[in-house]
This record gives C-alpha cells, sequence and structure tokens, in this order.
C-alpha cells in the first residue's frame, strides 16, 4: 500500500503524517480527517482513540439533553400564550370574552415540541449536509444522519414502546385518547420511509431530484394540516350535529303528532329543560300541523267508504291559529276542551260524549275546518289570523307562564297578549257570511283593561325586586301590552329566587286567560369565587419565627365572603404557646374577604428553638355559600429546613428572570423531596452529576432567558447551540467509524441514534406512569417520526440539490444499504402499530395489562429491534 506524506504547520513546528492512499491516490478509510481532529492525533493508540471518542459523545450528548430542556422550555412558553376572543353566549345572550391558547395543541405537538424532541437528529442531518458542501461532496451513502433517523425511529417505535408497556402498573392499562390523530400519525411515519423508497429507488433511482426534496419538505405542512383538520374531525361535526339536530327535531315532531293520532296525547307534554320554550312552541306547532295533514290524508282515503262521518266532520272547524295555542296549552296542562259542544248552525242539541284525547279532537276539528273552507273556494279570502276563532278569544293572558332574569339585568319586561276575538264559553264558532260575502265576525270592541301585581315568592320586595303594581289598557289596535318590573342587583349571592306577576280584574267583557300568573325566577349572577393557597410548599422564616401562608381568591370576588382555616400536626407537634415539645401555635380562625379583596394572609407563630426539620399542614374549609375550595386548598408548612427557606425561594423565582438567576440556579446542587415536602440534602451522587453536567447548564444559561419577549430568543439561540453539538457529534461519529472500522450505516443506527434517543426514553417512561393517558408517552412517536423524515431529510436534501443544482451537479445516494433498511423498519412499524391496536381491543388499552402479557409484548418488541439492528448491520457488511 502507498503511504503519502501529510505535513501539517503550527506556529512552533509541524508535523509530519504518513496516511495510506489507494490506487486513484485518495485516503483510505484508515485514515482519518476532520476539523476537530488534535495534531498527530491519528498517531494515537486507536484504543485510546475509541475510549475517548465514546467518552466525548456521551459527554456531549448529556449536553445535548440539557440543551434540549432549555429549548423544550422555551418552547412551552411559547405554544402557552393566550389570546383573548369573543363569543356568544346561549345562556346569558351576550357576548363573553375568553382566553384561549393561540397554538392550537396537535398543532404545537407536529411542529414545535416536535422539532424540540426531535432536534439532535434534525441538525445532525442539516450540519452534516452543510459540511459535505462545504468539502465538496456531492455523492453520499444517505450519511450518518440519515441512519441517525431511520435508527432513531425504529428505537423509538419498538424500544420507547416496549418501556412504556412495562412501566405502568398490573393489571391496569392506559389508552390514547386521541386515537384518531394518532391513527393519523401512524399512517403518515409508515408513508413518509414509503416515499423514501420511491424517491431513491422508484421515481429517479440513486438521485434525489430538487422536486422531490422540496414535496419531501413540503408534506410536513401537509401532516400539520392533516393532523389539525383530524383533531377538529375535518369540520364535518359541524355539519352533522346541524344534521343531526335537523333529524332529532323532525323525530320529534313525527313522534308527538303520532302521538295525538293514536289518541296517545301524553307524548311530549312537557318540555325539555334544556330548550327555550319558544322552540318548544314551535316544535309542538309543527306536530299539530303533521297531525292535521296525517288526519287529511286518513279523511281523504276513506271518504269513499264513508259519507256520513265527513258530513258529521265538516262540523268540526277550528283555525290554523289555534295550531300554536294548543301547543302552549298542551305544554301549560291546561284544562281539556269540553267533548259536548253546540253547532252553531244547527239547532242546540248536545252530541254524545267523545272520548277521544283533548288534542286529538282539536286536530280533528281543525282539519275537518280546512276542508269546509277549501271545499267552498273561502280558504284565501281573509287573513289567516281571523280563519277560525279559538278559545283563548276574548281572553288576556300572559305570553308565557314561566320567565327567568339575571339579577344583573336590572329589570324584566313580561308580554300580555289579548285575544280580542270573542265566543260563547265552551262551544267552538265556526264564522258566518253576511250578504255582502265577508264573515261576521264577534269582536271585543273598544278601550279593555287588566290589573296586575307582584307578589312574593322566596323573593322578597325591595331585596330581590321593587313591587310592582298597574293596570294595562288595550286600544282597538293594541294586542300586546308590556309590564317592566325593577330587579335588584347586589353584591352578595344568594341562591335562585322566585316571585309571582298576577293579572286582575278584565273590564269590558273580557277575561283572564291561561297563564294568568306567571312566576318569574331570579338567577344570582353574583361570583363569590374559590378559595386557594399561593403556595403549597411553605418555608418559615426562622430568625423572624414565623410562617405566612397566602389565600388567594380566585374565579370572582363579588360580596363579602368567609373562609375557615386551621392548622393540623404533621411530624411538628402544635400547641396554645411555645412551651417546651410545642412546635408551633395551633391557629384557627376566619378569614373574611370584603367585596373584590382578594388575598389575606395567614400568619403562624412558630418556636425558634426548633432544631430538627418538622412540618406541619394548613388547610382551608368551610367557605361562605356559593363559593368553593380551589385545587390547592393545603399547604405544608416547613420548619428549619436546610437548605432551603427563603433563599431557595428567591432563587426559583430568580430562575429564568435574569441571566444572573440562570447562572445562580445552574450552580446549585438540587436534592429532591420526600413524601411530606421536605428536601432532602443531595447526596453524593447528586454532587457527581451534578459536578460532570455544570459546564453544559452555564453554557446554556447563557441563552436568553425563557420568558424574555415570549420565549422566542431563548428558542433560537439554544437551537443554533444544540446545533453546534450535533456538529461535533457528527464528526465524532464518523471518527469513532473511521478507528473502529464500523461502516456509517451501523454507527447511525447503534450509537448516535440512541444517544439522541435517551432523553425521550426517560420522559417516555415518566409519562407512562404519571399521566393518566399513553398519548404523552407514545401518541407523539409517530408524529415525531414523520416529522424527522419530512423536515429532518427534507431540509437537507433541499439545501444539498439546491446547492448541486447552482453548480450543476446532481445529489446522488447510493441506495445500497439504505434499501434494506428503511424496508425492514417500514415492515416492523406497520407490525408495531397494528399489535398497539390489537392490545386497545383485546386487553383494553395500548400500555399496561396483565403481568406476563405486557412482558411477552415488550419483549416482543425489543427482539424486533435487535433483528433490525442486527440484520441491517449484517446488510451494512454485505453478507448477504
Amino acid at each position: 500500500m502507498s503511504t503519502v506524506e501529510v505535513i501539517t504547520y503550527f506556529s512552533n513546528g509541524y508535523v509530519v503524517e504518513y496516511a495510506p492512499v489507494d490506487e486513484t491516490g485518495n485516503f483510505t478509510e484508515k485514515y482519518c480527517q476532520s476539523w476537530i481532529l488534535l495534531p498527530a492525533e491519528n498517531l494515537w493508540p486507536d484504543v485510546v482513540r475509541i475510549i475517548l471518542y465514546i467518552l466525548a459523545i456521551i459527554y456531549i450528548f448529556i449536553g445535548v439533553a440539557i440543551g434540549s430542556d432549555v429549548f423544550m422550555t422555551s418552547i412551552e412558553v411559547i405554544t402557552s400564550k393566550k389570546r383573548t376572543i369573543v363569543d356568544w353566549d346561549e345562556e346569558k345572550h351576550e357576548n363573553v370574552k375568553k382566553q384561549v391558547l393561540v397554538w392550537n395543541e396537535t398543532v404545537a405537538n407536529l411542529t414545535l415540541l416536535a422539532l424540540g424532541s426531535s432536534a439532535p437528529e434534525i441538525l445532525l442531518a442539516t450540519v452534516e449536509a452543510i459540511n459535505d458542501l462545504a468539502s465538496g461532496v456531492s455523492n453520499s451513502d444517505g450519511g450518518l444522519g440519515f441512519y441517525t433517523i431511520v435508527g432513531s425511529a425504529a428505537f423509538n417505535l419498538l424500544v420507547i414502546t416496549a418501556v412504556c408497556i412495562v412501566s405502568v402498573s398490573s393489571p391496569g392499562f392506559k389508552t390514547i385518547r386521541d386515537l384518531g390523530v394518532f391513527a393519523l400519525t401512524s399512517i403518515w411515519s409508515l408513508l413518509a420511509y414509503v416515499w423514501l423508497l420511491a424517491v431513491l429507488l422508484w421515481i429517479s433511482p440513486g438521485i434525489v431530484e430538487p422536486w422531490e426534496a422540496w414535496i419531501t419538505l413540503l408534506f410536513f405542512p401537509i401532516l400539520v394540516l392533516s393532523a389539525y383538520a383530524q383533531d377538529n374531525s375535518w369540520w364535518v361535526h359541524r355539519w352533522r350535529q346541524r344534521k343531526v339536530q335537523h333529524r332529532q327535531e323532525q323525530a320529534e315532531v313525527q313522534t308527538i303528532a303520532n302521538g295525538i293520532t293514536s289518541r296517545r296525547c301524553s307524548v311530549g307534554l312537557r318540555s325539555t329543560p334544556h330548550r327555550s320554550p319558544e322552540k318548544h312552541r314551535k316544535t309542538w306547532s309543527k306536530a299539530i300541523e303533521l297531525a292535521v295533514r296525517q288526519t287529511d290524508s286518513h279523511h281523504a282515503a276513506a271518504q269513499t267508504l264513508s259519507t256520513t262521518d265527513d258530513q258529521e266532520r265538516k262540523y268540526r272547524p277550528f283555525a290554523r291559529a289555534r295550531f300554536r295555542h294548543a301547543a302552549i296549552r298542551a305544554m301549560a296542562g291546561s284544562r281539556r276542551i269540553p267533548a259536548n259542544y253546540t253547532n252553531v248552525e244547527d239547532s242546540p242539541k248536545p252530541s254524545t260524549p267523545k272520548t277521544e284525547p283533548r288534542l286529538l279532537s282539536v286536530v280533528s276539528k281543525i282539519a275537518a275546518m280546512r276542508r269546509l273552507y277549501a271545499s267552498n273556494n273561502a280558504i284565501h279570502a281573509f287573513p289567516l289570523s281571523l280563519k277560525v276563532l279559538d278559545e283563548s278569544s276574548g281572553n288576556i293572558a300572559f305570553a308565557s307562564s314561566t320567565y327567568a332574569v339575571l339579577e344583573s339585568a336590572g329589570s324584566l319586561s313580561v308580554s300580555v297578549l289579548f285575544h280580542r276575538r270573542k265566543r260563547p264559553r265552551g262551544q267552538i264558532v265556526i264564522p258566518t257570511t253576511n250578504a255582502e260575502g265577508k264573515f261576521d265576525t264577534q269582536l271585543v270592541t273598544g278601550v279593555v283593561s287588566v290589573d296586575y301585581e307582584t307578589r312574593e315568592g322566596t323573593a322578597k320586595i325591595n331585596k330581590d325586586f321593587k313591587y310592582t303594581s298597574g293596570t294595562l289598557i288595550f286600544t282597538e289596535e293594541d294586542f300586546v301590552q308590556t309590564i317592566n318590573i325593577p330587579i335588584i342587583n347586589d353584591d352578595q349571592y344568594f341562591p335562585d329566587t322566585d316571585f309571582y306577576i298576577i293579572l286582575k280584574n278584565p273590564s269590558n267583557d273580557a277575561s283572564l286567560g291561561d297563564p294568568s300568573v306567571a312566576r318569574v325566577t331570579i338567577i344570582d349572577d353574583d361570583k363569590p369565587g374559590d378559595f386557594i393557597l399561593e403556595m403549597t410548599q411553605l418555608y418559615a422564616d426562622m430568625d423572624a419565627g414565623e410562617v405566612q401562608a397566602t389565600v388567594l381568591r380566585q374565579n370572582g370576588c363579588d360580596g363579602k365572603v368567609k373562609i375557615h382555616y386551621a392548622t393540623v400536626d404533621g411530624t411538628a407537634v402544635g400547641g396554645v404557646d411555645t412551651a417546651p415539645g410545642v412546635d408551633y401555635i395551633q391557629a384557627n380562625g376566619v378569614l373574611e374577604f370584603e367585596h373584590h379583596e382578594t388575598s389575606k394572609i395567614i400568619t403562624v407563630q412558630i418556636n425558634k428553638d426548633v432544631k430538627e426539620t418538622k412540618n406541619f399542614v394548613i388547610v382551608l374549609r368551610n367557605p361562605s355559600q356559593g363559593s368553593h375550595l380551589g385545587e390547592h386548598s393545603a399547604a405544608v408548612a416547613n420548619l428549619n429546613l436546610q437548605p432551603g427557606g427563603i433563599n431557595s425561594i428567591v432563587i426559583m423565582k430568580e430562575n429564568g428572570a435574569s441571566w444572573v438567576g440562570q447562572i445562580k440556579s445552574a450552580m446549585i446542587v438540587g436534592g429532591e423531596v420526600d413524601e411530606y415536602g421536605n428536601e432532602i440534602p443531595p447526596s453524593g451522587t447528586d454532587f457527581f452529576l451534578h459536578a460532570i453536567s455544570m459546564p453544559w447548564k452555564i453554557f446554556f444559561a447563557l441563552a436568553p432567558t425563557r420568558n424574555a419577549f415570549g420565549g422566542y430568543p431563548a428558542f433560537l439561540v439554544s437551537m443554533f447551540m444544540i446545533g453546534g453539538l450535533t456538529a461535533v457529534i457528527e464528526q465524532l461519529g464518523h471518527l469513532l467509524g473511521c478507528v473502529t472500522g464500523l461502516k456509517t450505516q451501523v454507527t447511525g443506527i447503534t450509537i448516535i441514534a440512541l444517544g439522541t434517543s435517551l432523553p425521550d426514553t426517560l420522559a417516555s417512561r415518566a409519562a407512562a406512569l404519571q399521566d393518566d393517558y399513553a398519548d404523552a408517552s407514545i401518541g407523539n412517536i409517530t408524529g415525531s417520526n414523520s416529522v424527522n423524515v419530512f423536515l429532518g431529510l427534507g431540509l437537507p436534501w433541499v439545501i444539498r440539490t439546491m446547492a448541486l443544482l447552482a453548480g450543476g451537479k446532481q445529489y446522488r445516494v447510493d441506495v445500497t444499504s439504505i434499501e434494506f433498511s428503511v424496508m425492514i423498519f417500514d415492515s416492523f412499524g406497520a407490525v408495531c402499530v397494528t399489535f398497539l391496536f390489537f392490545r386497545r381491543f383485546y386487553f383494553g388499552g395500548e400500555l399496561g395489562g396483565p403481568m406476563r402479557s405486557k412482558l411477552l409484548s415488550a419483549g416482543f418488541l425489543i427482539l424486533l429491534w435487535f433483528i433490525f439492528i442486527i440484520v441491517s448491520s449484517l446488510k451494512a457488511y454485505n453478507y448477504f
């Protein structure tokens, strides 16, 4: 083997290396090249270099994990932003302001959060593309970035899923809540690798065209849009909701109509609780109209069989104006229409008593009247409102028997209706025509009056409403008058109350109809609020001999309210004074909040002589009527806690508030917290890990604070910092492969992929243990894998192809090993996703289950991963 001299000059001398070259004069794989090589590093022993490279990769991966945490924190700040929207409140009938997230949860998971978790892989592939272009390399075997993405996807889908399955305690299980989004992203993740095969093998074998690169990148926003559409059910649910609502209304109308015509008039007589009275009246009006049409149809079918019955029916006329009033009476449960009636045109002769229900009788009469008018061609001779006289004629009544008003409304307007037409009581009147062919009508003429007044119920005069009385005057043109009742608004919460309005003393032959009494419910809309403790962990000021707890009043601050508090012993013992053996003075009392007051402080005296770490609990209880206890109604008060106290709280508040605070926080050794809320002093392991990671903590503490300018500066700066570290990892990966003789494919799918996926493994396991659903642990894996392909490969491909296109070159890829690795992963990925669905429908959840089944499931998935690694590695070395 021939060699060439490689001379590297330095300020104090130079280094000469004899590097092996092949027949073409190019360096062989034994000669390692990188911009991070130390002088004469190629002359070091291979064993030393391998150990140093592995340790360096591990250490830099620690830095990447810390940087990714900063990166994710800034992303959480960005995605937690809210905006105010104005929405219409159907109950209050007013526009209300609401706080909603700016970022949709699904969109955030597939964009910023996926970018945060996949940043090392994406940046590694991007940095590698830039390095290759800078070195003039136009051909590639896929590169370390490509195989890291494939290896990371396999590890995430198979190994992390297996870890999450066994992490859930048996026999419990956890399911994916947003199954539709998971299924969609699963399909996308599998199709993404099918697209890779299409680009590299079928469309343009061995060449990535610029348009293919752009389409790969554009698949990323398409993925986000499709997931967003799936999250919103493709907006079909709104159309379906309207369609289902329309069908339900039609079905209800048909049911009521059938109930009327089949003599089951009790069907639907009560209003639906969540429906407005107006909608209920409309439903009944439609039902009665339908019943009339059905009666007409039945009559037409039986007309040739019974002319006598038809002759009888024509004396049962009712007007179309009857529809609505019949519905109101049915809802109000008014008295029945008399079964015996007298025909005006014939001599008064009582008819045979009928047993048919009231509504069926009404409908039959309406249908008969319509046919009578239709036969005389008179149905269009006068307005609909005057076609037939109904039994409300000559009556004065409220439009509804019940009303509701918000206390803050200030007043209530109630409509009173007057029907001027009159008839003999208990009879159905058929209008007759005069000599001019016009209908004669009997009206209550002249000015009509009716008195009204309010009566107390649970609502009291001059406390809840103003006593109101008076007289309504109906002139010849008046059919509706309004009663206005002042409602008294206060700041104090009380349960809802009722009062009544009555009509009395009608004049000029008018009579009271039904309803003549209306009940009004005053809905109290004051919000006294919820009580919480500001902090669940409190630290005593041992010098001052006290501990303070702040009680907050949230979600409303109307009126005067009270909340009781008390102390409960924990490891600390309370007493009435600071006698020996007493750690704190027991406190029991009542906090009284004034109107719009939102915070109070509870102060508990403690014994300054306490030397041990102890605690007790402060609890809230018995809030005033209308108010409630919030999420945090108890707090642990810690005595003589070291380290901690007020200083630790100050440092925690400084964290994220300033660069100085971030650096101080990076230098603090953190311990754990026990079950009582006490901070356990750091162990030797804590100090060791802190010593290792402190340089990275300080390095990333130099990034802008997380909350500055909405988190965007920290997002960008930390991303560039991680990018710099991944550039070093990329070089170390190549050097490790060069020294050990490992192929780039093997290094990428094993060592580098494991390093990038280790933080995700720990995070997914914690989510599987603590979260109620499986979305946070495995639900985002498929989405992250899709993002890795479309963004992690699409962006580097666009950079490579466009740069080479400018130079008149093409981006060529050696697909010998790529084809096999991608096909194996896609097959195993499909098996894994199908297996998860099988577990969901067989065991009841994707994660957990009986101990034996979950161990077998995890073992099966890990076996698939080992097969993927072994087979891909053997293929890289051309063993088959």
